[in-house]
C-alpha cells in the first residue's frame, strides 16, 4: 500500500513539473520525448550496476512481452505530448484520467489472477467518479487533442498486463530500466529514420520531471508485485486528492465544492474497499 501511495504522489508532482518543463523548453514533442527518455535512462544506469536483478530473460516469451511494453509505451508517450504541446493540460485532464480505467479493464481480461470483485467494482467506480468530476461542458467536444490524448490513455492502460507479466522476470527497477532504453531506441530510430532532430539540451527542471517519473513508475511497479495491478490502480485514484491538498496547502489555491465532494467519495471507496479485502 505504502508503494501505491508513493506512487501517486510522485506522479502527481511530476505530471504538473513535466507540462512546465515541456512549456518552456519550446521544442516539438519529437524532441522532448526522445530526449527524456534518453535521460532517464542515464540518470538510471548508474543505479544498474547495484540494482540490477533478472532471471530467465533470454525466452523467447520475455522478448516478446518487452518488445510490447516499450511499443505500447512508446506510442502512448508519443499521444500524449504531441496532444499537450499546444494546448493546456487540463484540456485533456479527464481523458488522461482514462488511463486507470483502461488499466483495469486490461488487467482483467488478461490476467486472471486479477479477477477480484471487489477490487474491480471499486477501481472501476473510483475511476468513472474522477472522470465525471473533472468532465465540463468544454471537454464533451471531440477534437484531435482529445482522440490523441484518449489513445495515450488507451495504450497505456494496456501496457499494464506486458508489465505485470514481466515482473516475474525482472524487479522493477531494473525493468523500469529496460522498458525506457527500449522505448529510446524506438522512437529515435523511427524518427532518425525520417531525418528529423530528435535530441536538444535539457534544463534542470527538465531533469526533475524525469527523476520523479522514474520514482512514480517503479514505486508502481513494487505496488504491483506485492498487492497487485487492480488494488495498485485504486490506490492511484488517490492521486487528484493529493494534488488538491498540495495545492491547498502550499500554493494557497481555492478547492471547489466538487472537488471535496469527489475527494470524499474517493476515499470512501477505498476505505470501504480495503477493510472488505
Amino acid at each position: 500500500m505504502l508503494f501505491a501511495l508513493l506512487s501517486s504522489l510522485s506522479s502527481a508532482i511530476s505530471i504538473v513539473v513535466d507540462k512546465s518543463a515541456l512549456d518552456r523548453a519550446k521544442v516539438n514533442h519529437v524532441r522532448y520525448l526522445t530526449t527524456t527518455l534518453l535521460l532517464i535512462a542515464l540518470i538510471m544506469l548508474p543505479f544498474t550496476i547495484f540494482l540490477w536483478d533478472a532471471h530467465n530473460i533470454f525466452t523467447l516469451k520475455v522478448g516478446f512481452l518487452l518488445v510490447a511494453l516499450a511499443g505500447l509505451g512508446a506510442i502512448a508517450n508519443l499521444l500524449y505530448y504531441h496532444a499537450i504541446e499546444h494546448h493546456k493540460l487540463s484540456s485533456f485532464e479527464p481523458y488522461l484520467l482514462l488511463t486507470p480505467l483502461f488499466g483495469v479493464i486490461a488487467a482483467v481480461t488478461f490476467l486472471p489472477l486479477e479477477r477480484n470483485p471487489i477490487l474491480v467494482l471499486a477501481a472501476i467506480i473510483a475511476g468513472v467518479t474522477i472522470v465525471l468530476f473533472n468532465m465540463q461542458k468544454h471537454h464533451i467536444v471531440i477534437t484531435k487533442g482529445v482522440m490523441l490524448m484518449i489513445g495515450s490513455a488507451f495504450f497505456g492502460g494496456l501496457a499494464v498486463v506486458p508489465t505485470k507479466l514481466l515482473l516475474d522476470n525482472f524487479s522493477p527497477f531494473s525493468l523500469y530500466f529496460i522498458r525506457i532504453s527500449f522505448m529510446f531506441l524506438i522512437v529515435f530510430l523511427f524518427f532518425k529514420a525520417h531525418k528529423k532532430q530528435v535530441l536538444f539540451s535539457p534544463k534542470p527542471q527538465v531533469i526533475l520531471a524525469q527523476v520523479l517519473i522514474i520514482f512514480a513508475f517503479v514505486f508502481a511497479y513494487f505496488a504491483y508485485t506485492i498487492i497487485g495491478v487492480v488494488h495498485t490502480i485504486l490506490l492511484l485514484s488517490l492521486q487528484p486528492i493529493i494534488v488538491l491538498s498540495l495545492s491547498a496547502l502550499f500554493l494557497k489555491e481555492h478547492v471547489k465544492r466538487k472537488d471535496i465532494y469527489m475527494s470524499i467519495i474517493i476515499l470512501g471507496i477505498v476505505i470501504i474497499t480495503e477493510l472488505a479485502i
